[in-house]
């Protein structure tokens, strides 16, 4: 016999598994429709939540587009910018260093067709979501002086 005077449990959201399908549903969004396709309601309905959610997880469209940044492969890594080896790069002389991350840094966004539209588009359309995906490359760029 089931006692009326407890409420009944609520569900529980699965705030990891809810993130993770935003961000899966704004990388979707982003790459079928661009950054003009993108809008919280496009991101919601892609993702089949409540924009509510957005809000919740990642205070606004900005937000998610620089967590989605941050956590993608849109920007190279900072490993991949001294050439996946640390041992070899601290072998080498500080301007070797810089002149190494550079070509390493044009061969990584020349095979990041994504990255180039919309570094263009942060260029001929600057916006919130433009901004937030170029401050994505932030990170990275610290751990590169790091090693330098």
């Amino acid at each position: 016999m089931a006692d009326s005077s407890k409420p009944a449990p609520k569900f529980r959201r699965n705030r990891q598994a809810t993130e993770e399908t935003i961000v899966a549903a704004f990388e979707r969004v982003l790459l079928r429709d661009g950054v003009q396709g993108l809008g919280v309601n496009a991101v919601a309905q892609e993702a089949g939540i409540n924009k509510v959610l957005i809000y919740r997880y990642f205070q606004d469209l900005p937000g998610l587009a620089r967590h989605w940044a941050r956590h993608s492969s849109f920007w190279p890594s900072e490993l991949e910018l001294i050439g996946n080896d640390p041992d070899a790069f601290a072998e080498l002389a500080v301007p070797d260093r810089v002149r190494k991350v550079l070509c390493n840094y044009i061969d990584a966004i020349r095979a990041r067709p994504r990255t180039i539209e919309v570094m263009a588009g942060e260029l001929l359309n600057s916006n919130d979501v433009t901004r937030a995906l170029a401050d994505g490359m932030v990170v990275p760029g610290k751990g590169v002086a790091d090693f330098i």
